[in-house]
């Protein structure tokens, strides 16, 4: 929790997805036990604390969407092979993380409809996951890009090959 504070303290974030592991905290709110529930209510107020101005969404399939333009931001609901397709499917343009891979489904249509999952940050050998070989798709990575005042975007993947980041720096415009 303190290093998660403190690189949104250095990256002063304004917008907050919560995930599923970060939605535990909220739901120990409502535990019976009260040693729990003031341990979240602590660790939530922390939080707020290092978002400061941020807009924070739930980990919520309607109301944890933000939309930026033609694109949406979400945490992710679904794993496996066929999740970018069928978050795709049910958003339409968007970026999300749940499953920690990086993914991307195009749906066909008149307009542009990419989904894609952009990977993540974390240990991607955990106790829990030793013996699925699907994780072994798990890679680390995060999108970036533009927004154009127009509503229209353009999204990039910084990712990590054999140890070394990629990321493309330079942006032309044609």
């Amino acid at each position: 929790i303190e290093a998660g504070c403190d690189f949104l303290r250095k990256y002063q974030p304004t917008h907050f997805l919560r995930g599923n592991h970060d939605e535990r905290l909220w739901d120990l709110l409502d535990e019976d036990d009260g040693k729990l529930a003031g341990y979240a209510k602590h660790l939530i107020e922390e939080i707020k604390d290092a978002l400061g101005d941020a807009q924070m969404f739930p980990y919520d399939k309607r109301r944890g969407v933000l939309k930026l333009g033609h694109l949406k931001c979400l945490h992710g609901y679904n794993a496996g092979i066929t999740a970018a397709r069928i978050v795709g499917q049910v958003y339409g343009s968007c970026i999300f993380g749940h499953c920690h891979t990086i993914d991307q489904y195009s749906i066909a249509g008149l307009e542009r409809r990419v989904a894609r999952c952009i990977g993540c940050l974390c240990l991607l050998d955990q106790d829990y996951n030793r013996a699925h070989i699907q994780t072994l798709r798990q890679a680390h990575g995060w999108a970036y890009g533009l927004l154009l005042p127009n509503g229209a975007y353009t999204v990039w993947q910084a990712e990590q090959v054999s140890g070394k980041w990629h990321v493309p720096t330079d942006i032309v415009t044609l």
